[in-house]
């Protein structure tokens, strides 16, 4: 499978698991708690290094893929290509869960928490 279409998919799952359990927490409160949203999240970085990984690399962000350039530990003609995919892997996560889910919440952004406010 070419390694982009890879990193577009691994990048797809591991953003939509992630603001899944945010989602899902904000249509059912307390339905969902923090540390089953933190296993899904870890549960899919495993799978994404133990069945991907040894086609592309263990990056899943597009900092780490520019850090393994910067280190020498990947050719910077294929970093931009990475980045690339994997920037349209999280996009269309986002937009696949506003279109399962609609406009609920803040579908998985980060918000400050413990009284703190913008």
């Amino acid at each position: 499978m070419e390694p982009n279409l890879l990193e577009f998919w691994r990048t797809f799952l591991l953003v939509f698991a992630v603001a899944c359990g945010d989602v899902a927490n904000a249509l059912n409160p307390g339905e969902t708690t923090r540390l089953s949203a933190a296993v899904a999240s870890g549960l899919m970085v495993l799978v994404a290094i133990y069945f991907l990984g040894s086609v592309s690399g263990a990056r899943l962000n597009p900092a780490a893929t520019y850090a393994f350039a910067l280190r020498g530990n990947f050719p910077w003609s294929r970093t931009w290509t990475y980045v690339l995919a994997q920037l349209a892997g999280a996009v269309a996560a986002a937009f696949l869960l506003k279109l399962v889910f609609g406009p609920v919440a803040a579908l998985g952004a980060s918000k400050p928490q413990g009284g703190v406010t913008i």
